[in-house]
């Protein structure tokens, strides 16, 4: 610690799922991952490559995938920007756009990173408590141009989607930035994403990532969408290569399987039904989530001792020991059986 600045001291790190060893034994529902293998034209892609290409350098701005990326969504390819994972582009958002006279502004609960985030580019954060029912103030935002709202929707532990027409009409008044992570919105249905609305308002940035409905986690990739003059901002702040090649190559492939990934996304969205209506049926309390996940509360013991009986059976869920969430643990959509075998431990434990 002797070299640790001022800020560092004060960080907080950021804390993510728990990654046990994945076995036989494992089910492991915490992390929000796919249950699918990625698309058979991504593993293609990934084994045909030539490994006496990683002694170069992966093209810059990924303008291949970018294209792809464009030319699937309906964009020109300078409304586009790819990074090492979301995270890193939310990170990018803040080192060209924020400063310690701007002010970030957060939900609570959300994804707990764009407070890190805050805490690291010495950005002042405001938290907006989000309302008795878990959804989002937005009426609660400060509507100041040196502000940047971080919206996730649907929302990153609550499952929570917020319609279309509000928060397109929250965006078209806001005077300062937002940015709207959609991790999750291949899981929201129809009409959901504000992607439409990037072509006419210049303070719009959404963000997308390979990690969830595409099932490439663990290759890192992550995607944005906005204005020509805000991407070109994100260009300026990046990293020199900030995304490995075959992270570009196994995403393009990716986005050319794209029916691949929407086959699954409705897979994964019948069994949230599915597991929502067992949960109810047998007292829990159910968030009605619109994302690949959902946020429930145990009817007859707590939401921590619950998930430690699973985790002693070898099932992973996510328990937050925060105040608004305490009382909920957050449980990924797993193939079925996955599913069947915690709704089976559940009833075992009582």
């Amino acid at each position: 610690m002797k070299f640790w600045n001022t800020m560092l001291k004060k960080l907080p790190p950021y804390v993510p799922g728990e990654q046990p060893a994945v076995t036989g034994q494992v089910i492991k529902l915490n992390t929000n991952e796919s249950p699918f293998a990625p698309s058979p034209k991504a593993v293609r892609a990934i084994r045909s490559f030539d490994p006496r290409r990683l002694r170069l350098y992966p093209p810059p701005n990924a303008d291949m995938l970018c294209g792809k990326i464009a030319a699937r969504y309906g964009v020109a390819r300078e409304n586009v920007y790819a990074g090492n994972g979301s995270d890193e582009i939310l990170a990018d958002i803040f080192n060209a756009f924020a400063s310690p006279k701007h002010l970030a502004v957060i939900t609570d609960p959300t994804y707990t990173l764009y407070r890190t985030l805050a805490m690291r580019f010495s950005v002042p954060c405001r938290v907006i408590p989000t309302l008795p029912d878990l959804t989002i103030d937005l009426d609660a935002i400060p509507n100041k141009s040196t502000s940047t709202a971080f919206i996730a929707n649907p929302n990153a532990q609550t499952g929570i989607l917020i319609g279309y027409e509000r928060l397109a009409g929250f965006i078209t008044r806001f005077r300062g930035l937002v940015v709207i992570d959609e991790a999750y919105i291949d899981f929201a249905g129809e009409g959901t994403s504000l992607l439409p609305l990037i072509a006419k308002a210049k303070n719009l940035i959404v963000t997308r990532t390979f990690s969830k409905s595409f099932s490439l986690c663990g290759m890192r990739i992550g995607y944005a969408f906005a204005s020509a003059s805000l991407i070109e901002g994100l260009y300026r702040v990046k990293d020199s290569y900030n995304l490995n090649i075959l992270s570009q190559i196994a995403a393009a492939a990716a986005i050319d399987d794209y029916a691949y990934m929407e086959k699954n996304a409705a897979v994964v969205c019948a069994e949230r039904s599915r597991m929502t209506d067992i949960l109810v049926r047998r007292g829990f309390a159910v968030l009605p989530s619109r994302s690949n996940f959902i946020l429930a509360k145990p009817p007859a013991r707590s939401a921590r001792e619950l998930y430690l009986s699973l985790k002693e059976r070898g099932i992973f869920i996510r328990h937050f020991p925060v105040p608004r969430l305490k009382d909920f643990v957050r449980i990924t959509i797993g193939a079925r059986r996955e599913n069947d075998a915690l709704i089976s431990a559940i009833a075992d434990i009582g």
